[in-house]
């Protein structure tokens, strides 16, 4: 058996002007070690199945839009482009002609910002510091990290920040194995801090996210994108990889959680996204079997979104959720079933006896949550993103009857600016109360 020796890679293995880049996206497959790495390393993917396509283009700067070549100069601050597609993910706001801009040399591949026309007025964003994705020439064993971000404002309308610490380590060399072939790779491991924000002044409306990503790149020699990409943030995977044409697949069935904000005649209902879902068809009913449905909620479409609120209900009754997850390929199978009973009046007493308030609010430091409790209960109290992510747990104890006022030192807690949510279980029962950091 003839022994292989590790690849290098340079600038030239990068994206050239005019490539177009086929990858399959998937939903990782349990029992492949993707983290596991070495020298003369295999890696076999070759049982990933893909669930969609996309392909990915690379053109010249000065075929993008004036204003983005202005602040994008041709081969000085950007030699290449890529073309990202439209978003949607804020109702009424339309942002298009979206592209990331590179920075292809000798020594390094860099991405140097973006732009996008946000209803209909041109933006682009160059970083004050550039993402370094790659520095040259990589080979086992190298290391190196940057630190990039930007903060951008235009007055009455949007205001964006951004910043991200990367940590590059080449970690491995071998064989990697994916449906597409066999090739031979550098393994690259980057790990990544990055804090967002963004504020829509029109809609008084923003939010900060905060993310640690980890991702495991497979780079080839002349392929442009890595071969295997796999990031990892959370609980959440997302693998993409070069691939030819193939048909699409349905995604997974999506798997439905508990239900909020339950009231008398409303719930939220819940699920975890399905990675590759387009969208959701979202089914109450009345009993399990799901042959009586609540009118107005048999496969009702709720689009792209993983909560949805059901309302027009009886009160003190017992209704059942289920998911379907959507997308170009088809549809997935049913999710587990969730059970959800409205709340009676005695509930709806309980909760105005309890007097839930929180003040000063706003608040920039030492914000107090007041509750009164009729008996002693188990109290959970948590700290949570608008957008839902959990951001620290603060109480979970037992509380005798009485008033009780918890205090929280939000500068201690260190979050930024824009508004969180209070998660309040008393009982069993979640109550929300929504805050205002300033």
């Amino acid at each position: 058996m003839v022994a292989l020796s590790q690849i290098t890679i340079i600038n030239d293995d990068m994206p050239n002007i005019g490539d177009t880049i086929r990858l399959s996206s998937t939903v990782f497959v349990q029992g492949i070690a993707y983290t596991q790495t070495g020298e003369d390393y295999t890696w076999d993917f070759s049982s990933l199945l893909p669930l969609t396509q996309q392909v990915d283009t690379f053109v010249s700067v000065t075929s993008t839009p004036l204003l983005y070549q202005i602040v994008f100069i041709p081969y000085i601050i950007s030699n290449i482009a890529s073309p990202i597609g439209e978003i949607d993910f804020i109702p009424n706001f339309e942002f298009t002609d979206i592209y990331q801009f590179y920075k292809n040399t000798d020594t390094e591949y860099k991405d140097v910002g973006f732009a996008f026309s946000f209803n209909e007025i041109p933006i682009p964003i160059k970083y004050d510091d550039p993402d370094i994705l790659y520095e040259f020439p990589m080979n086992m064993s190298n290391v190196d990290s940057s630190e990039s971000g930007f903060e951008f404002k235009l007055d009455g309308l949007i205001y964006i920040s951004s910043y991200k610490k990367r940590v590059n380590t080449v970690d491995g060399w071998g064989t990697l194995i994916t449906p597409y072939g066999s090739f031979q790779t550098l393994r690259i491991k980057s790990e990544i801090e990055q804090y967002d924000s963004i504020y829509i002044d029109s809609l008084g409306f923003g939010f900060p996210v905060y993310r640690e990503i980890t991702e495991y790149k497979w780079l080839g020699n002349n392929f442009g994108l890595p071969l295997l990409q796999i990031n990892e943030e959370g609980f959440t995977l997302s693998v993409n990889y070069i691939d030819s044409a193939r048909i699409s697949y349905a995604p997974l069935a999506p798997n439905a959680t508990a239900a909020t904000n339950i009231s008398q005649t409303s719930f939220d209902a819940n699920w975890e996204t399905s990675i590759y879902a387009e969208g959701y068809y979202l089914d109450v009913a009345t009993d399990t079997g799901f042959t009586s449905f609540v009118l107005g909620y048999e496969n009702l479409n709720v689009e792209n979104v993983t909560t949805y609120n059901v309302s027009g209900l009886s009160a003190n009754t017992e209704f059942y959720f289920r998911l379907r997850a959507y997308n170009a390929g088809g549809t997935s199978e049913n999710s587990n079933v969730i059970t959800v009973t409205t709340i009676s009046d005695i509930n709806e007493l309980k909760y105005q006896l309890l007097n839930i308030n929180v003040y000063p609010n706003p608040c920039d430091e030492i914000i107090t949550l007041e509750y009164n409790l009729p008996e002693p209960y188990l109290v959970n109290i948590s700290l949570y993103s608008i957008l839902g992510y959990k951001i620290k747990n603060l109480i979970n104890t037992s509380k005798p009857a009485g008033i009780h006022k918890e205090l929280f030192n939000l500068k201690k807690l260190n979050i930024p600016s824009g508004e969180y949510l209070f998660r309040i279980i008393i009982d069993d029962t979640i109550y929300i109360k929504t805050i205002i950091v300033s």
